[in-house]
């Protein structure tokens, strides 16, 4: 997965700042400025604090018109330096980028600076990214080393009152519980499901285990940036994300692929399995979706699949369905039958495997 850099410049840089943003598009990245990212009637400071949050590496521009900026590019480094520090020392994420000849701000001295006015400034910005992966890479590997199987499953499936969704979810949750515990596995599985599932159980659960590996399934409500629990608050979000540390995580849950991911990842997560848009459920064929997206929690669990062969896993489950339900309609011609098809096409195209793709368990 290309590292996700989060650009901070001042707008008098603006045009110098977008010509480096499509030049680290071109090469693979995921590079993200306001100017090109940001959408209409978004919460630009709450937006940008996730982005930053959720970044491998953040640069920021410097150029004689950034030393006398305060405001927003000020608070922007601020964020940065408070991400960094909860980083491993070895760790590159804070990149200064001078611009042109410049002073360094105070609070940016002790990092060497990348000149890209020079002529080989591309180049170094470029060896720069490729360490930040390289150690990246690293980091998951160790991890993955310490340990070849998870000491805790973690399965959490709020419920929300008048909510159809999560009333379908729970009887998915209550159904894979029931199915572990009759299985020839030994993991120890610890379970917050329906109004058990807030935020301060699920804290008080994880800082028990925060030093053990473990696989963390989560089934119910999400968004860009969190997993929703059953008082309708977040359960998980940026802030706490860091409990997750050590652990790989599949969430059936909306968009929660787009931002969370991400941030868990750089918080210390193994790995995330997730949808990065809606996740779509059809009331009346709850169990095909069950059936096709529980399919990679259980290839993870009880087949020792790493989690890209789980990914496939789901995708063969969906590919047969789809192909039964074709048969079938044009059969029956029931009209239901392209709606549950589209949905199940639109979640396995939205579903995302981040981080470390070789972890098993065992």
């Amino acid at each position: 997965m290309p590292p996700k850099i989060f650009l901070s410049y001042v707008r008098e840089d603006c045009e110098k700042v977008q010509r480096i943003y499509q030049k680290l598009k071109d090469k693979g990245f995921c590079p993200w400025i306001d100017s090109e990212d940001m959408l209409p009637g978004e919460n630009w400071k709450k937006r940008i604090t996730r982005e930053i949050k959720a970044s491998d590496l953040f640069i920021v521009c410097l150029s004689r018109q950034s030393l006398y900026k305060s405001g927003h590019f000020q608070k922007e480094i601020k964020e940065a330096l408070s991400v960094l520090g909860e980083k491993s020392e070895t760790d590159i994420y804070l990149v200064p980028l001078r611009l042109e000849e410049c002073d360094i701000p105070e609070q940016l001295n002790e990092f060497h600076c990348c000149d890209y006015f020079q002529a080989n400034g591309w180049n170094h910005l470029l060896k720069t990214i490729d360490q930040n992966v390289e150690r990246k890479k690293e980091r998951l590997s160790r991890r993955s080393m310490q340990s070849n199987k998870p000491e805790k499953l973690f399965l959490v499936a709020p419920r929300l009152e008048n909510d159809l969704a999560t009333e379908l979810t729970i009887q998915w949750a209550n159904e894979f519980k029931e199915n572990m515990s009759i299985s020839s596995n030994n993991i120890e599985m610890l379970c917050l499901l329906g109004k058990d599932a807030i935020r301060p159980n699920i804290e008080n659960l994880l800082k028990q285990h925060i030093h053990q590996t473990g696989l963390f399934v989560f089934i119910d409500h999400g968004e860009n940036d969190q997993l929703i629990g059953s008082d309708g608050r977040s359960i998980i979000d940026l802030d706490n994300i860091g409990l997750l540390n050590n652990k790989f995580i599949y969430a059936i849950a909306c968009r929660s692929g787009a931002e969370l991911g991400y941030a868990a990842l750089n918080s210390g997560a193994v790995g995330y399995m997730g949808f990065n848009n809606d996740f779509h459920i059809i009331t009346s064929a709850t169990k095909t979706f069950c059936q096709c997206f529980m399919s990679g929690v259980m290839a993870l669990l009880q087949e020792n699949k790493s989690p890209l062969e789980a990914r496939e896993r789901v995708k063969i489950e969906v590919g047969g369905v789809i192909d039964k339900l074709k048969h079938k309609y044009h059969t029956t011609k029931d009209a239901r039958l392209p709606i549950i098809v589209n949905s199940l096409k639109h979640n396995m195209n939205f579903m995302v495997c981040l981080g470390d793709y070789n972890w098993r368990i065992h």
